[in-house]
């Protein structure tokens, strides 16, 4: 079984990468990537590819669902872009805080503090604060 989920997988990845970068929404780019993160996390390919179309979405278009599945998906994969890491930082900074579940918050904080933080983050370079809420 474990074979034929493999197959599927490396033949889902080629799909994939033969999309053009601005045909996925967010929510699309959060469920591919997590599936593959999970199934099939050797397909450095796949994250590559996913990698840069997370990097062309705007920030403002994330949401905290989304910005957590990318974030777990690529820390799950051993993803360690600054580029990427960064531009979810920025995504992150963009979000109200008003729309993080507490569960969120922790979670992004573990996420960036494992992934985000290897090659410095973009608070740590310019000196921002992250928004509170209050």
């Amino acid at each position: 079984v474990r074979y034929w989920i493999n197959q599927l997988f490396r033949s889902v990845a080629v799909r994939v990468r033969e999309q053009s970068t601005d045909a996925f929404a967010v929510d699309e780019v959060a469920s591919i990537v997590s599936a593959f993160a999970k199934a099939s996390p050797s397909e450095q390919q796949v994250f590559s590819f996913l990698s840069t179309v997370v990097k062309q979405v705007p920030s403002d278009l994330f949401d905290p669902q989304s910005l957590c599945m990318i974030a777990s998906a690529f820390l799950r994969a051993g993803v360690d872009e600054d580029a990427l890491w960064t531009h979810l930082e920025s995504a992150c900074l963009a979000i109200e805080p008003h729309r993080f579940e507490a569960s969120s918050v922790a979670f992004l904080s573990n996420a960036f503090a494992r992934g985000g933080s290897r090659g410095g983050s973009t608070t740590k370079r310019s000196g921002q604060s992250p928004r509170r809420s209050g």
